[in-house]
């Protein structure tokens, strides 16, 4: 398997240090460079252009979304993935203008974030559920997710609600948080164009996803 070449911006020194330290214990992620401030990230991205740039947007030194945004326009091919603290739907819509491939709360876990990173490596976009339900608040302003294909761990979830499972019956079974599996259960209903758990089954049966258990 290829592996995921990544870059850190963050202000926050202890932040930059849980991230490297999580990152280190998976054999298909490399953490290749990392940067405190904007100039040391231009200088990182003139460098090497990585799968995946995991940035704090709100911390010191990275706060001006039309630089944010110049350097997307510059390196089309980087995955941008934001790690910060939302709680207001049209600051989240102004991020996601500037063309960042998806966004997480800090609050979300290791699980998560290593969904998100080989998500976005595979140019497929993520947001965690709280996102997501900021994002559908906006649907009517023109935001709209590009239909994309359901990963490996959304196949088996669906799965396993088409087997009744309950969110904590399928984190017990996956060995994954409550939070974790809410969060794919919003993305799959935002993929599929489904708004319930009885349509979802349906939708998995129409097209030949069937129970696990």
């Amino acid at each position: 398997m290829e592996k995921i070449i990544c870059h850190i911006a963050d202000g926050h020194y202890l932040i930059k240090e849980g991230l490297k330290a999580m990152l280190s214990q998976y054999s298909t992620v490399v953490l290749t460079k990392e940067a405190s401030n904007i100039e040391s990230l231009e200088c990182n991205l003139n460098q090497e252009e990585p799968d995946v740039l995991m940035l704090d947007y709100k911390t010191i030194g990275f706060s001006n979304l039309s630089k944010l945004k110049s350097l997307i326009d510059i390196y089309p091919g980087l995955g941008v993935l934001i790690i910060s603290d939302f709680r207001d739907s049209s600051e989240v819509q102004l991020i996601l203008n500037t063309g960042v491939n998806g966004i997480l709360l800090k609050e979300c876990d290791e699980e998560e974030i290593m969904e998100a990173i080989e998500a976005i490596a595979n140019k497929e976009r993520f947001f965690c559920g709280t996102i997501l339900e900021m994002l559908q608040e906006n649907e009517e302003d023109g935001f709209s997710c590009s239909p994309v294909n359901l990963s490996e761990r959304e196949i088996e979830i669906i799965g396993l609600i088409t087997d009744g499972l309950s969110s904590k019956a399928i984190a017990d079974t996956l060995f994954l948080s409550i939070h974790t599996v809410n969060t794919h259960r919003k993305n799959i209903l935002k993929k599929l164009n489904v708004k319930s758990s009885s349509e979802l089954v349906n939708y998995a049966f129409k097209i030949g996803i069937r129970g696990l258990v």
